[in-house]
């Protein structure tokens, strides 16, 4: 006999080399870095199923429900989409009245209701009512006079030409 093989008392021979694992996924071992990945997985697949089953849910509510009730739910957005466009006109209106009584920009203000809008305008306009204007420049727009020729210089000049 070799030496790896022992004879047991029950006559069969068994070797020393270790047990074969057993059949079926063996998962490794892992540590905690790879943990992670793992769940995140998970959860992303949870999340995948349930945005589909929310989606076949809406599709199912889609279509049990009555041609009525889909013309109600559509004439409801289009009301509140004439309404958006009538407080944005209306706004405007309100704006240009404040700019104009103010003369200031209508770019410039800001608010939601007529009181706000000319409350900023008024606002506006006193800010720069009350930044200094520069002085001008004394010698502004006039000719500029030449500075007086000393008698040197004259002389010089007469000199040389």
């Amino acid at each position: 006999m070799s030496q790896d093989a022992a004879v047991p008392s029950d006559g069969q021979t068994m070797t020393s080399a270790p047990p074969a694992p057993a059949a079926g996924p063996a998962a490794p071992e892992r540590d905690g870095a790879d943990d992670w990945k793992s769940k995140a997985r998970l959860w992303e697949s949870r999340a995948k199923a349930n945005a589909e089953a929310a989606e076949r849910l809406q599709e199912l509510e889609n279509r049990t429900k009555t041609a009525e009730q889909l013309q109600a739910e559509k004439i409801a957005a289009l009301e509140e989409q004439v309404r958006q466009f009538e407080v944005t006109k209306q706004v405007a209106t309100w704006k240009a009245e404040a700019a104009a009584a103010t003369g200031v920009p209508e770019s410039l203000l800001r608010g939601e209701d007529q009181e706000s809008i000319l409350e900023h305008a008024r606002a506006v306009k006193e800010h720069l009512d009350s930044i200094t204007k520069p002085r001008p420049i004394p010698s502004e727009g006039q000719p500029r006079q030449q500075p007086a020729i000393s008698d040197e210089k004259q002389f010089v000049n007469k000199l040389f030409n």
